[in-house]
């Protein structure tokens, strides 16, 4: 009778090294994910910052339309039943433009006080610390279709410090 001799010193399975390597791997995966989520999600809240205040301006254009100016103009009447020249993700139900900017503040729309031909979007409750950023992505819709909010005479933006979750931006428009 011939006795089979086993391998007892060879193991299969995944060695402490190979191990080691495989949880730094996906540590390293998740960190880099928790890193770029929250970029990602400012970018498509910006883009539809910029959508939205598009759809005002055309809506406010429409409004317009019938009118020699823009005296009068509100959210509320673009939101109007009769109208309705917005849809609900910018009126909000109850079709005021409040709680309805992607970070949750209000959209407002007024004509240019000393020139009612023209008029002012003005969008709160933004994060005060990229609000210059987001200014900087409305600047080309503003009246003066500047470049960057900087040195743009028709951008204004209040609040920039890093607790202030109610910074404003307000648009003078065409």
């Amino acid at each position: 009778m011939k006795i089979k001799k086993t391998n007892l010193g060879r193991q299969r399975g995944l060695t402490l090294i190979e191990l080691a390597v495989v949880l730094v791997l996906v540590a390293i995966v998740i960190l880099t994910t928790i890193k770029i989520v929250p970029q990602v999600q400012f970018s498509l809240a910006a883009n539809e910052l910029t959508q939205e205040i598009q759809e005002i301006r055309t809506a406010v254009l429409k409004w317009k339309s019938a009118r020699p100016n823009y005296d009068g103009v509100t959210i509320t009447k673009l939101c109007t039943a009769g109208r309705k020249l917005l849809n609900e993700s910018i009126c909000g139900a109850a079709g005021d433009g409040q709680g309805t900017v992607p970070w949750g503040g209000n959209y407002s729309v007024s004509a240019v006080t000393a020139n009612k031909s023209q008029f002012v979007i003005t969008i709160g409750g933004l994060p005060g610390l990229r609000v210059f950023e987001l200014a900087d992505s409305v600047a080309p819709m503003s009246s003066k279709e500047c470049t960057s909010a900087d040195s743009c005479t028709s951008i204004g933006v209040t609040g920039s410090g890093i607790d202030d979750f109610n910074a404003q931006i307000t648009v003078d428009m065409r």
